[in-house]
């Protein structure tokens, strides 16, 4: 099969982190960090819960990420690797609105879970939030926002259900504490 077709080499990267270069240069970095105490109730469970970033370290000189088919399927792969190798964990992804552009990420991220979701299921979450934004003038103001984010695991996870269960919970918890 052609290496077109495949996801590129990931790099383990000495802080724990994975990363990755495309064809066009650009570099991604991908990190699971652990949420430790996010759900009150389910503690018990927290320690299997993780946070899933997707970065880009280095544009290679190009202004923005071009299409690249192969970008979602590495990533996609990523993830797939690490939900083997913790099959009882959760992957949490939640795109970033630095930019304003939350929903498009939320779109491209299932694009590429779409395309490869071998053996994994996703739950996706719109939380109606309130968020103190600042003007042109510096005046803040409450802004009603979304928050997109996603829940991955295996579909064998043997905690399915309290993973579900207690994500929801969490993000009720989440929400009563941003509104």
């Amino acid at each position: 099969m052609s290496s077109r077709f495949n996801p590129y080499p990931v790099r383990r990267e000495p802080d724990g982190s994975y990363s990755f270069r495309t064809e066009n240069k650009i570099t991604y970095g991908v990190v699971f960090s652990e949420q430790g105490d996010l759900f009150s109730t389910y503690t018990h469970l927290s320690h299997l819960f993780f946070d899933f970033t997707i970065d880009v370290v280095d544009l290679g000189g190009n202004k923005f990420p071009p299409k690249d088919f192969r970008t979602g399927d590495t990533i996609g792969w990523t993830a797939g690797q690490f939900l083997a190798s913790t099959p009882d964990a959760a992957l949490t992804y939640t795109c970033d609105d630095l930019d304003k552009k939350a929903h498009k990420r939320s779109l491209q991220f299932t694009r590429w879970f779409d395309q490869f979701n071998q053996g994994l299921e996703k739950h996706d979450y719109m939380i109606p939030i309130v968020v103190e934004e600042a003007d042109e003038w510096g005046n803040t103001h409450r802004v009603n926002k979304v928050q997109y984010t996603s829940l991955m695991l295996s579909v064998s996870n043997s905690q399915r259900q309290a993973l579900l269960d207690a994500f929801n919970e969490g993000v009720k918890d989440y929400q009563s504490y941003k509104s």
